[in-house]
């Protein structure tokens, strides 16, 4: 069975923001599907693999992790079901086949769904 972790590539020029990047594993092949996810390495937290909440826009930033992961997951086990032959290479092209089909609508069901994070202020002007 494949592998996914996340990953944050820093950058090389200093003070800018480094790429997340996804690094899959199978049969020792190793691959990696850059996204358009930059960071600053101080709001990455690498032993828990994820962004550090700063506000509302790490927290968009993680459900964009967190589904692209789910979508990863969901290619591995459909691919594992079906054949036991099957290459790195294979899942990134359906991931990004996926990417393609995957909808605003999917998108927006998706973010009702989670959980929601509210500042104390939001809470304190609700109370009022």
């Amino acid at each position: 069975m494949a592998t996914v972790k996340v990953k944050l590539r820093p950058s090389t020029v200093p003070g800018k923001a480094g790429t997340i990047y996804y690094q899959l594993t199978h049969l020792r092949q190793v691959k990696q599907i850059t996204t358009k996810i930059h960071l600053h390495p101080q709001d990455w937290d690498s032993n828990k693999a994820q962004i550090i909440f700063t506000d509302s826009t790490s927290y968009l930033l993680q459900c964009k992790i967190d589904r692209d992961l789910d979508r990863l997951k969901k290619i591995i086990y459909k691919i594992d079901a079906e054949c036991a032959n099957y290459t790195v290479n294979e899942i990134i092209e359906k991931f990004y086949q996926t990417t393609a089909d995957y909808s605003i609508t999917d998108f927006f069901t998706q973010q009702i769904q989670k959980p929601k994070i509210r500042k104390q202020s939001q809470w304190q002007s609700q109370l009022q």
